[in-house]
């Protein structure tokens, strides 16, 4: 049996401080870890220690709209409100009918990403102030009870 494929999209350049990125980071690994003892995970921010190294743009939309294709399972955590790459990569994700989680507050996304999960049914809006290791916790179980 082939273990299901997880994109995770998380924001990499957008933060205030590299400080304040590698404490995201931190979190995101553990969710990294956690979700391969069952799944197959690709997230772009294994691959980046400091905020700002990261790919050309022509480069990193490449591979990662090419990852999203393969996956069974999108994963957007958008910790604050910012501008990202990942909510484009949302947007590919929901064209190309993935199933999807947000994690997020809601006063944190834009407008259209509030109601996906309202009128979608392979979209999942899991609500939180902050990502943390409850949140890391939940989300191998959102997945398997899916």
């Amino acid at each position: 049996m082939n273990k299901l494929k997880i994109f995770i999209a998380t924001p990499i350049s957008s933060f205030s401080n590299n400080k304040e990125y590698l404490n995201f980071r931190y979190i995101i690994m553990n969710l990294v870890s956690e979700l391969r003892k069952d799944f197959c995970v690709y997230s772009e921010i294994e691959e980046f220690v400091k905020m700002n190294s990261f790919d050309e743009p022509a480069k990193a939309i490449s591979k990662d709209f090419d990852n999203i294709l393969i996956s069974d399972f999108f994963i957007l955590i958008h910790p604050s409100k910012m501008q990202t790459s990942t909510l484009i990569e949302l947007g590919y994700a929901f064209a190309h009918k993935k199933n999807i989680i947000i994690i997020s507050s809601k006063n944190d996304l834009p407008y259209l990403a509030l109601g996906m999960s309202e009128i979608i049914d392979n979209v999942f809006f899991l609500e939180c102030a902050d990502i943390n290791n409850d949140i890391v916790d939940k989300i191998p179980k959102i997945i398997k009870n899916w």
